[in-house]
C-alpha cells in the first residue's frame, strides 16, 4: 500500500457554518471529515504538531492587561480611560488587536504611523510573547508552517463559495495546496409554481425583494399565544406527515425554545431531538448596546455591520440586508455606495412606509447613523448621553410595535 496516492489522507468538507449543528446526518466514514473553519484550523494544527490549548478570552484579557501596565504613560491615547476602567479598555484594545490579526496584521507598524498605532505597537512588543495567540495569529502561524510542512489533506470541498470566506481563511485554504472544489448550488425542492418553491428560491438567492404567496397550502404558518400551545400541534403535524410518507425524513428547525419542543415530543411519544435552552442574552437586548456603540466617534464599522446584520432591529430587515452588503464591501458610511444603497432601499418602499421612515430622523438618521450623521460637534460624553436616551426610547417603541 505504500506509495499509493490518497492513503492516509483525509477529504475535508468545509462550510462557513460547519462548526455548529448542521441539518443533516453526518456519516461516520474513515477519511472523510466535515468541519467548519475552527474545526479545519484545529485539524491542520493537529497535523502540524501544534499543541491545542483551550484559552478563554478572559485569560488572554488578564495577560494583555499586564502588557498595558508595562507601557502605559500619560501621553498614551488610552491613558485617561485606562485610569478609570482598565478592564474595559484592555478588552476593547484586545478586540481591536484580534481583529487586526484576522485582517492580516503582522504585529508591527511603520515608524511614521499615527500616534495611536504606535501606542498599540508598544503594547504589542510585550503582548506578542506574553499573550496567548488569538484566532488570527493561529491562522497566520499555520499558513507559515504549511510552506515547508505538507499535511495529509487529499481534497477540500467547499459548501460555500471561496469568496464568501474571510480573506485570511481564503489564504489558509489555498496554503494547504490540496485541490479545492465547490459543491453544486442547492436547488429548491418544492414543486415548481408552489409557495414553498418560491420561498425556497427566495432564501437560496438571499434577495431582499418582496414575494407574494398565493396560499396554496405548501407553506403553513401556525400562531399561538405561547410555545407551550404551538409545539404540541407542531409535533402532531410532524407525526401525521411521517405516517403518510414513512420513507421520507423531516427537517425540524427550532430557532428558539427548542427545549419546549423536546418536551412536547417526549409527551407525545416521539424521540427528543436534543435541543437545549438558549442563552438568556436574547437578540432583542443586543440591539440597544449595538446602536449605542454607533453614537461614538469615530464610527466603529464592525459594530455598524453587526447592527445591520442582526436578526432584530428597528429598521426593516430588507433595508438592513442591503445596507449590510454595502458596508461589507465598503466599510463605513458617507460613501457614494452608501448613499446609493439608502436611496435604492427607500425607493423600493411603499409610499406609506417611506413617509413613515421619514418621520423617524432620530432613529434612521441620527441615532443609528444609517442615513446621515446629524450630530453636532459636541464632546463625546454629552453626545453619547443625550443620544442614548433618545435611542433607548426610539428602539423600545419600535420593538414593542407589532410587525406586519
Amino acid at each position: 500500500m505504500q506509495g499509493q496516492p490518497g492513503i492516509g489522507k483525509v477529504k475535508v468538507t468545509l462550510a462557513i457554518k460547519g462548526d455548529s449543528n448542521m441539518p443533516e446526518l453526518r456519516a461516520d466514514t474513515l477519511g472523510d471529515v466535515s468541519v467548519g473553519p475552527n474545526g479545519f484550523l484545529r485539524l491542520l494544527e493537529t497535523q502540524l504538531g501544534i499543541p491545542a490549548r483551550d484559552i478563554s478570552f478572559t485569560a488572554r484579557l488578564i495577560q494583555y492587561l499586564g502588557c498595558i501596565d508595562r507601557v502605559n504613560h500619560a501621553a498614551a491615547f488610552y491613558h485617561d480611560s485606562y485610569q478609570a476602567d482598565p478592564f474595559s479598555v484592555a478588552r476593547t484594545l484586545l478586540q481591536w488587536r484580534d481583529q487586526w490579526y484576522l485582517a492580516g496584521w503582522t504585529g508591527r507598524f511603520a515608524d511614521d504611523a499615527p500616534a495611536r498605532l504606535r501606542d498599540m505597537a508598544a503594547i504589542e512588543a510585550f503582548a506578542a510573547d506574553a499573550v496567548e495567540p488569538g484566532l488570527g495569529q493561529r491562522i497566520q502561524r499555520v499558513i507559515l508552517l504549511l510552506r515547508d510542512n505538507p499535511v495529509a489533506v487529499q481534497s477540500i470541498t467547499l459548501r460555500d463559495e471561496l469568496a464568501d470566506f474571510p480573506h485570511l481563511w481564503q489564504r489558509l485554504i489555498e496554503a494547504v495546496g490540496a485541490p479545492v472544489t465547490t459543491d453544486a448550488p442547492c436547488m429548491p425542492q418544492g414543486r415548481p409554481g408552489t409557495d414553498l418553491h418560491q420561498l425556497q428560491q427566495q432564501l437560496l438567492h438571499n434577495t431582499a425583494q418582496k414575494i407574494q404567496l398565493r396560499g396554496d397550502g405548501s407553506v403553513l404558518a401556525l400562531r399561538a399565544d405561547s410555545p407551550q400551545e404551538s409545539t404540541p400541534l407542531t409535533v402532531l403535524l410532524m407525526q401525521g406527515w411521517q405516517r403518510e410518507e414513512p420513507q421520507k425524513s423531516i427537517a425540524l428547525l427550532a430557532e428558539a425554545r427548542g427545549d419546549v419542543l423536546d418536551d412536547s415530543l417526549e409527551l407525545l411519544h416521539s424521540p427528543r431531538l436534543g435541543f437545549t435552552a438558549t442563552s438568556p442574552w436574547r437578540p432583542v437586548f443586543q440591539v440597544l448596546p449595538l446602536a449605542c456603540e454607533l453614537l461614538w466617534e469615530p464610527l466603529n464599522p464592525t459594530a455598524l455591520f453587526q447592527f445591520l446584520s442582526h436578526p432584530v432591529g428597528p429598521i426593516p430587515g430588507r433595508i438592513r440586508e442591503a445596507l449590510a452588503r454595502t458596508v461589507a464591501d465598503t466599510p463605513g458610511i458617507g460613501s457614494v455606495a452608501w448613499e446609493d444603497a439608502i436611496t435604492a432601499s427607500l425607493d423600493t418602499e411603499e409610499p406609506a412606509q417611506r413617509k413613515k421612515a421619514g418621520k423617524k430622523p432620530a432613529l434612521l438618521a441620527g441615532v443609528t447613523a444609517l442615513c446621515a450623521r446629524c450630530w453636532r460637534r459636541q464632546p463625546d460624553t454629552v453626545r453619547a448621553r443625550a443620544g442614548s436616551r433618545r435611542l433607548a426610547a426610539g428602539i423600545a417603541g419600535e420593538l414593542r410595535r407589532p410587525r406586519a
